[in-house]
């Protein structure tokens, strides 16, 4: 009788805890849902402006060179796109302009603040580093004079160099170059892939006090957790593993060993009511 009275507190403590929250986060929660509101309405204010059709107004042709080249407004009309200014010299003159646009542009997709990691590379010994097995970028593009320049030995060669060195990648052929024209008419689109990374290398999650920092001082909040709860139970991380660790058992799983099982070992499953005896402990030693 008296574990069940003490399992009800528990219960009662935790359905308290929630009106709480709910409460509290009251005021963010409406002023999330006013931007998205007014985020919502400006997209279809330019939407409704983008279905005014492709008609293109005199005195209205810019670009980021300046006023275009008045020699190629005879090669656009209402149905025209990007292949229009692949067979006359001044369309390709223009087109030359956004293929050294493409060259400077791709560079500043190649680091680690925009790829989202903290190392791009990680020394684990005196022979042995982590770092990306393969990477890849995609340019897409209507133009089938811009694909083939990019894919000419000279500048894919370059590129794929450029990558490799930046990345540290162990083998030329890990770094790929793509093209297709599976984009808008006047639309040039840049990715970048890389693969074969790891948790514990994701800048969000480690850098500056970052999610990691603040999993690591509050491991039984059960609210940050879903996996087990239908159980009565919930999943917790032991600890961040050092990156050359972390780097060792990437590689380890790239040269196709199992790491299941040391992998599973860096985290512990607890019941609920562990956690919210262990509050109500502090919340004990609090008041005393």
């Amino acid at each position: 009788m008296k574990k069940s009275l003490q399992e009800k507190h528990a219960l009662s403590a935790l359905i308290e805890k929630v009106e709480t929250l709910t409460e509290e986060t009251l005021a963010n929660r409406r002023d999330l849902n006013r931007y998205y509101g007014q985020f919502y309405e400006e997209v279809t204010r330019m939407n409704n402006l983008h279905g005014l059709g492709g008609k293109t107004s005199i005195s209205l042709y810019m670009t980021k060179f300046g006023n275009i080249n008045p020699k190629i407004l005879s090669l656009i009309d209402a149905s025209s796109d990007m292949t229009d200014l692949d067979w006359d010299d001044s369309g390709k003159h223009e087109l030359d302009k956004l293929i050294e646009e493409i060259l400077v542009t791709y560079k500043n997709l190649v680091e680690s603040y925009k790829l989202g990691v903290h190392n791009l590379m990680i020394p684990i010994s005196a022979t042995e580093r982590w770092n990306f097995g393969k990477a890849a970028l995609v340019v897409s593009s209507r133009s089938s004079y811009i694909s083939s320049q990019l894919t000419s030995e000279r500048i894919a060669d370059a590129i794929k160099d450029e990558i490799n060195g930046t990345l540290a990648l162990k083998n030329i052929n890990d770094a790929k170059l793509a093209t297709h024209n599976y984009t808008g008419s006047w639309d040039i689109a840049l990715t970048f892939f890389s693969a074969s990374g790891f948790l514990d290398n994701i800048s969000p999650l480690t850098a500056g006090g970052g999610f990691w920092e603040v999993y690591e001082n509050n491991k039984d909040n059960v609210l940050h957790h879903v996996l087990k709860l239908q159980e009565g139970k919930y999943i917790t991380r032991k600890a961040l593993l050092d990156l050359r660790e972390a780097g060792e058992l990437a590689n380890l799983e790239k040269r196709g060993g199992n790491v299941g099982e040391r992998i599973n070992r860096l985290y512990e499953e607890k019941s609920i009511k562990e956690a919210l005896q262990h509050e109500d402990s502090r919340k004990l030693e609090i008041a005393l």
